[in-house]
């Protein structure tokens, strides 16, 4: 039989057919493949392998990504871990400086901007698909569209405290004649881009009142980004710079859904189109407890996520970059209740709790009040990246993801440094003098899901150089 026309060697195949193969490796394999010779990393970068494996781990990243600034990219490595990965960069390097010299644009027969786009999105999949979190996500709060008195300030919904010796450990909104108003929290995210997926929320029991009342709201909903809280440098703007913009927002809060303020059977909500308008947005159904809370536990129990729908997320036709959740339903319990959301980008680090409708009537004064004593956003920050809006000519002012380092949140020591006001990094956990008894049973059930969480939100660079040189396989 002839064997002629048959490739005898993998590397003799066709660019695009090794491509298709190459792009089956798991993100480790791939970054190992890199090392192998320089056909490989050619056409791992040609092909842009890394953008694709971007793509799978989050589809917004098409939209996210779309012009990037890859200026920053450290554009060679500096070490390799097998003695071939070690010649091969001598190598490299060596070809680099002579290309410097001839002003050549090319490292090792691939552009340099080929090179460094590939580097961008490497470094880029090794964030998105970091370990969530410990610490919460939510850094300040920033208002509440109303608070009955000055004590119960929305700040008090950072520290997970159901009970204190001072009470204050609440927040509480005016009193309202009508079950159908709502009310909206607006709070910072530690990062001015984050990966969120899930929000948590715990009503207030009055205990200090006649039968103990939950003043939980009739439902929740949640919006992301829309606001930038962040300077173009990545650091947090200034209270006193947000605080006319974040009460604008806060005046415009939509009333409860009718079917929810009259009592109608409740749905799932419908799946949201990519790129749908908010209004499209605000007409999903409100999602039953039953169906995503209730199983939540057995789920965690198992071991397992509940499954969400993938949804990709597209810039609005605005300059803010928005996603608006589904109306959830929230029990009238006196306890953490979470709510999943499709692993969505927050972009500028604004994050807005809309509590719609109001269950319960104060007996004082016969006027309904919604009360929340904990808030939690879950997820993780993307390091080293921002995503903003373009200004110059060739960006076309749309948005542009940019690689910048030194990340300030690193340098001000991580999440654990400013997660929930800084109270984790505080002596003793943050709860400080006075503090009182608090209930830790939102810390246990946290602590009962660890498998999802990263064992240290501290990363050093040493680990992920390793891992984007040829990488460790427990990350994945």
């Amino acid at each position: 039989m002839a064997t002629g026309c048959v490739a005898e060697r993998l590397v003799d195949l066709p660019d695009e057919l090794l491509a298709r193969i190459f792009i089956q490796l798991s993100p480790v394999q791939l970054s190992w493949l890199e090392r192998v010779c320089r056909r490989c990393r050619t056409v791992v970068v040609e092909h842009q392998l890394w953008r694709e494996h971007c793509l799978r781990a989050h589809p917004a990243v098409g939209a996210a990504a779309a012009s990037i600034d890859a200026y920053r990219i450290p554009k060679f490595s500096s070490g390799f871990v097998t003695d071939a990965g070690r010649q091969m960069g001598a190598e490299e390097a060596a070809g680099a400086a002579e290309s410097a010299d001839s002003g050549s644009t090319h490292v090792g027969g691939v552009a340099e901007a080929a090179v460094q786009r590939s580097a961008f999105f490497k470094h880029l999949h090794y964030r998105l698909t970091a370990p969530l979190a410990r610490e919460s996500l939510i850094a300040a709060a920033l208002g509440a569209s109303s608070t009955d008195n000055p004590q119960e300030s929305v700040a008090n919904v950072l520290r997970p405290a159901s009970r204190t010796r001072d009470l204050m450990c609440y927040w509480s909104s005016r009193g309202s004649p009508t079950e159908h108003s709502s009310e909206a929290l607006a709070f910072r995210l530690a990062h001015p881009l984050c990966l969120v997926s899930e929000v948590q929320l715990r009503p207030f029991r009055a205990f200090f009142q006649w039968g103990s009342p939950i003043y939980a709201p009739k439902a929740v909903r949640f919006r992301l980004g829309g606001l930038a809280c962040f300077a173009p440098s990545g650091e947090p703007l200034p209270f006193a710079d947000l605080a006319p913009a974040v009460q604008r927002d806060l005046r415009e809060v939509p009333p409860a859904p009718p079917g929810l303020a009259a009592g109608a059977a409740v749905q799932a909500p419908a799946e949201q189109q990519p790129g749908a308008p908010p209004a499209a947005q605000q007409q999903a159904a409100v999602q039953q407890p039953g169906q995503q809370q209730a199983a939540l536990p057995e789920q965690q129990a198992a071991g397992t996520q509940p499954q969400q729908p993938q949804q990709q997320q597209q810039p609005s036709a605005g300059p803010p970059w928005v996603w608006e959740s589904p109306v959830y339903e929230v029990q009238s319990l006196d306890e953490l209740q979470r709510f999943p959301i499709p692993p969505t980008l927050c972009v500028g680090g604004y994050l807005r709790i809309e509590l719609l409708g109001k269950r319960q009537r104060q007996a004082a004064d016969d006027q309904f009040y919604s009360c929340v004593c904990y808030a939690r956003a879950v997820g993780a920050p993307i390091y080293s990246f921002q995503l903003e809006q373009g200004e110059s000519v060739e960006q076309g002012g749309g948005w542009v993801l940019s690689y910048r380092t030194p990340d300030p949140l690193q340098a001000a020591g991580g999440l654990v440094a400013v997660s929930e006001g800084g109270r984790l990094a505080a002596p003793g956990g943050g709860g400080g003098e006075g503090a009182g008894e608090e209930d830790g049973s939102d810390m246990e059930s946290l602590e009962g899901h660890s498998d999802q969480f990263s064992d240290s939100e501290e990363e050093t660079d040493e680990e992920e150089e390793e891992w984007l040189l040829g990488g460790d396989a427990g990350a994945y």
